[in-house]
Parts: structure tokens; C-alpha cells; sequence
């Protein structure tokens, strides 16, 4: 299996005095039974020959990070996971009588092979002997050198995407305006998106003027995002009479990303001439409604609005919104692409929400259950995780999920529960548990914490999921059985 395809696991119940009946509650947040992985039994077993001095003295059978200075111990699991845990990042060091290679291609943190096996099984050094070619091209980070025709043909020869990439081959192909302005993601296995030489991505429109590219859904919404105006002064001073019979025919059409006269079959024009799917909600509460009136939009971050509101127009929030994976519709509570960051958390912070920058940030308890508790609208809830050492990525994906109100701080449920003790938010001012971060808990001896600190310390082994470190980290949900729009290209 390519390592970089999802993995889709299913949840096992245990802990919180959960009914045996729920087969699929969720898995990790809830969850007491600690096992070893078998990572730990690889290190262990001659361990001390490996690491000398680490590993069987003072720490037992912990690994000691400096035999010679002062005593810090790591578990065993933290040996090359591709985190630098000890002070002197000893952990991430190699085994004796090998060697550190692989270091700087696309993902992971290298690997340790013995010195005689290098030319055979690293990636960064096996084209090396191109470099004495007369015509060849350098890469970036590797010692591989590559011919002039394997440069842009669709594969990483250089392992580290240098011979790929074509701005940093200052190709005539680069147009550095024409590239994706969406925050790069670790999930995402392609590089930074492409426009086309001329026009702009499906899901876009191009200001008439200055060809700014925007995404549809900021067309016709009251504020102006393209320099020239054009997306909200088009019809009305910019179109002419010629366009249309009548003024008001003039119409956005977000399907194909252009203004037209009239809606298409099967769509109603709103009365600021946007077109809309007639069967679409009046408003967007979730990603799932803004993809159900915008079928071509993109990810990104978006205007939704509160559905408990009187008015819901007078009551908007943001959201980061996923529309494509698994068809789209995902709305991102939870996201963390640099798990070097804190989410340790009081309370306040925990129940409204908070941003560290773009790509890290915690949508609110107080939205979650706004989200999770609409009328004959239940959610589901996928877990995508990225593993630190090989990139793998892993979905776990839930058929229920509902965090209930204050008054009953915030508890958690995942599918219809008969009976039994709902997990309760808690953040590490209330319950002292080693990794900290807040998190629906019973106890402190539980696995799949994902906001707990992602460098390890004493017997915690850092940010995991089935004893496997992780390096990304997003919470996702929808409304269950929804149904993605197909999407067309033009």
C-alpha cells in the first residue's frame, strides 16, 4: 500500500462505563487500556546494544538522553519517531554502526541503514553517480543529480521535489501569481495547486478588470474582494444595456464562475442576482449548506451563519471548510499542523474558541455544540491524522458526534447511548494528566488526546495515536448521510 493513502480504522470501546452495545463510540477520547506498541519491544530487545549507555543504566527501561549529564529519561517509544524529546535530541540519533540518511527528502526524518548498505537503500543519494554526466541538474537537499528530461515529468526523482518544482528551476512554466493562495496542508500530497496560464481554478471567478482570482463564494455577498469592484458592481455599472434585455436579468452564476443573463434550469436568482440551486438552504450553518448552494467552491475559510439565531443573517461566524475530501462538506473544528504549538488551554479559551495562526486553531465548545445540536440534523465526526515518521495518513471516521451545553460541561457523545456516564470537558487546571491539554476525559490514563503536548516527557509518549507520533492533526464534521454535489469542470 502507498504509504501516503489514507488508512480508514474503526473505533473500539472502552472506558467511561460505556453500554457494550455501542460498537462504535469513540475510540480514542474515551479510552483506559494502555498496551505497548510493538515499537517499544524492537528498541527494548537489544537495546543497550544499540544505544550504549542509554538504555539499561539509571533509566532502566527508559532511554537515559545523556548518561554523562543529567538525568532525563524518555520512554523507549520516543527512540527515532522523528521528535527531538531530549534536550540534546539524542533520541532521534542512530543506533550504533549506523548511519543517519534520507534526511531532507519530502517527508520524515530519514533513516538509519548501515554503511555498506547506503547506495542501495536511500533515496537521496541513489542518482548520485548523474552528477559526472556533461548535462544534469543538481537537486536542492539530496545528493542526487538528475537528467535535463527527467525535470517536470510528474516524478520526484530527486526526493526532494526540487526537480519538480518549477519556480525554483526559474522555469519559463512558473508564473508565481498563478499559484494557489490556500494554506499549505500536510495532508495534502501534491504540491501548492497551479492556476492555468489564463483563467482561474473551478470553484473561482476572475475579476473582469484586474483578472484577480476569488472564490465564488465572495461574489454578490456585500463586500468587495476584487481590486476592480467587479464582483459586486458588475451589473449594475459595469455590464452596459447590451448585456442583457432587461437590468435585472443580470445574474451570477457560481457553477461556471461567470455573470450571465438568467439562472439555469433548476437554479433561482436571489434578489442581489446570485444563483442558487432551488433546493439549497436559504443560509449556510455548516460547510455541508455552503457546498449545497456553491457546488464548485473550494476549501478555504468562509462566512457561515449561526442557525439559532432569529435572524441568522445578523449572526455570521467563520469556518474553515474541507470540500474535498471524501466528496466535501467537512466543517474543521479542530486543526493542528504544527504540534510544536501549545493548545494547553484555560477553560475560556476551550468554550469560545481560539486561533494560534491560520492553520491552528480550535473552532469553540460553545460552536461545536451550536453545530452538533441542530433539529433533525445529526453529524458525523472524522479523525485525520498524519504520522510523523513515514507520513501515513489516517482516517477514523464516527457515525455520531454531539458535545452537549455548559450546563453539562460540554460532555460528549457518539452515537445514541442507552446508558452510561458521558465524558465531561476538562482542561488541565481541573485534572492534572500528563500532556496536558483539554479533552473529553474520565481519567488520565487514556490514549488519542489529540490537543495534549506533542513532545514526551517521563513515562507520557508524546502525541500519538496507537503508539504511532503524529505531526498533523484535524477534527472534522458533517451532517451524517449527507451527500456531496457532483462537481463539473469547465
Amino acid at each position: 500500500m502507498n504509504q501516503n493513502q489514507p488508512t480508514t480504522t474503526s473505533p473500539v470501546i472502552t472506558g467511561c462505563a460505556l453500554s457494550p452495545a455501542q460498537t462504535a463510540l469513540f475510540y480514542s477520547i474515551c479510552q483506559s487500556a494502555l498496551h505497548r506498541p510493538k515499537k517499544y519491544l524492537r528498541v527494548a530487545n537489544g537495546g543497550s546494544q544499540k544505544y550504549p549507555g542509554h538504555i539499561g543504566g539509571r533509566c532502566l527501561a527508559s532511554f537515559d538522553c545523556d548518561p554523562n549529564g543529567a538525568r532525563v529519561c524518555m520512554p523507549l517509544t520516543t527512540v527515532r519517531d522523528c521528535f527531538a524529546d531530549c534536550p540534546n535530541a539524542a533520541d532521534e540519533e542512530c543506533p550504533a554502526n549506523t548511519v543517519l540518511c534520507d534526511s531532507k527528502i519530502s517527508h520524515g526524518c530519514g533513516k538509519c541503514v548501515k554503511l555498506e548498505e547506503r547506495d542501495m537503500r536511500c533515496r537521496d543519494r541513489r542518482w548520485r553517480n548523474i552528477c559526472s554526466e556533461a548535462e544534469h541538474f543538481k537537486c536542492a537537499q539530496t545528493d542526487n543529480c538528475v537528467l535535463p528530461n527527467w525535470i517536470a515529468d510528474g516524478i520526484d526523482d530527486c526526493a526532494d521535489g526540487s526537480d519538480e518544482d518549477l519556480c525554483a528551476l526559474q522555469s519559463p512554466g512558473c508564473n508565481e501569481t498563478n499559484i494557489s493562495s490556500a494554506i499549505a496542508s500536510p495532508f495534502d500530497v501534491d504540491a501548492a495547486i497551479k492556476r492555468p496560464m489564463e483563467g482561474c481554478l473551478e470553484g473561482e471567478f476572475r475579476c473582469i478588470i484586474s483578472q484577480e482570482c476569488i472564490s465564488v463564494v465572495n461574489v454578490l455577498d456585500g463586500i468587495e474582494q476584487c481590486s476592480d469592484g467587479s464582483d459586486e458592481k458588475y451589473c449594475k455599472e459595469m455590464a452596459g444595456s447590451e448585456m442583457c434585455q432587461k437590468p435585472e436579468q443580470c445574474s451570477f452564476n457560481p457553477v461556471n464562475g461567470m455573470f450571465t443573463c438568467d439562472c439555469p434550469l433548476g437554479y433561482s436568482r436571489t434578489s442581489s442576482g446570485l444563483c442558487i440551486p432551488s433546493l439549497a438552504p436559504v443560509f449556510s450553518s455548516d460547510c455541508a449548506d455552503l457546498q449545497k448552494r456553491y457546488h464548485s467552491v473550494r476549501s478555504g475559510l468562509f462566512r457561515l451563519n449561526d442557525w439559532s439565531c432569529s435572524n441568522p443573517d445578523l449572526c455570521p461566524f467563520t469556518a474553515q471548510c474541507e470540500m474535498d475530501l471524501l466528496g466535501g462538506g467537512w466543517t474543521i473544528i479542530m486543526q493542528r499542523f504544527n504540534t510544536s504549538l501549545s493548545f494547553d488551554k484555560n477553560i475560556l479559551e476551550y468554550e469560545n474558541g481560539f486561533s494560534i495562526d491560520k492553520s491552528n486553531f480550535w473552532i469553540g465548545l460553545e460552536r461545536m455544540h451550536q453545530l452538533t445540536s441542530r433539529p433533525q440534523c445529526s453529524n458525523e465526526l472524522l479523525l485525520r491524522l498524519r504520522t510523523a515518521r513515514n507520513g501515513q495518513i489516517i482516517l477514523v471516521r464516527y457515525s455520531h458526534f454531539i458535545v452537549f451545553e455548559k450546563l453539562m460541561d460540554y460532555r460528549l457523545t457518539v452515537n445514541e447511548l442507552a446508558h452510561g456516564q458521558l465524558c465531561p470537558f476538562v482542561t488541565s487546571s481541573e485534572k492534572e494528566c500528563e500532556g496536558g491539554g483539554g479533552w473529553w476525559r474520565k481519567g488520565c490514563q487514556q490514549r488519542g488526546v489529540l490537543t495534549a503536548l506533542n513532545k514526551a516527557y517521563g513515562t507520557y509518549p508524546g502525541l500519538n495515536w496507537n503508539g504511532k507520533r503524529l505531526s498533523a492533526v484535524q477534527m472534522l464534521i458533517r451532517p451524517r448521510g449527507y451527500v456531496p454535489p457532483a462537481k463539473k469542470s469547465y
